[in-house]
């Protein structure tokens, strides 16, 4: 039996130190991996927040165009009340200097 015990703790001795270094390697092979996996997410990460940017970026011009679309719109139809009151105001302007001079212009000559 005793024998037998030798073989057992060389063999588990054996089997430690080989498993070991099997296992330092392997470790540091994933660990490795590991880190070019996580140097890609973050630079995929990073592509996606610049792609965002730029996304957020088309967005906001568009938001700015459409509201300069409704100020300009705004500013046609304010004018467009300012040509109609100019207007009315020549027309009763023409009236006015019309009963002056004595004609009425809406009689037919």
């Amino acid at each position: 039996m005793g024998n037998q015990g030798d073989r057992f703790s060389s063999g588990f001795l054996a089997g430690t130190v080989f498993g070991g270094i099997v296992g330092g390697l392997v470790g540091t092979w994933l660990a490795t991996k590991l880190n070019e996996t996580e140097g890609d997410e973050a630079s995929t990460l990073e592509e996606g927040a610049n792609l965002a940017k730029e996304q957020f970026k088309r967005l906001k011009q568009r938001v700015l165009n459409v509201a300069d679309e409704v100020t300009v719109e705004e500013a046609r139809l304010g004018l467009d009340d300012k040509i109609a009151q100019l207007n009315d105001a020549i027309d009763q302007a023409r009236q006015q200097l019309s009963k002056v001079n004595g004609s009425d212009p809406h009689q037919d000559v």
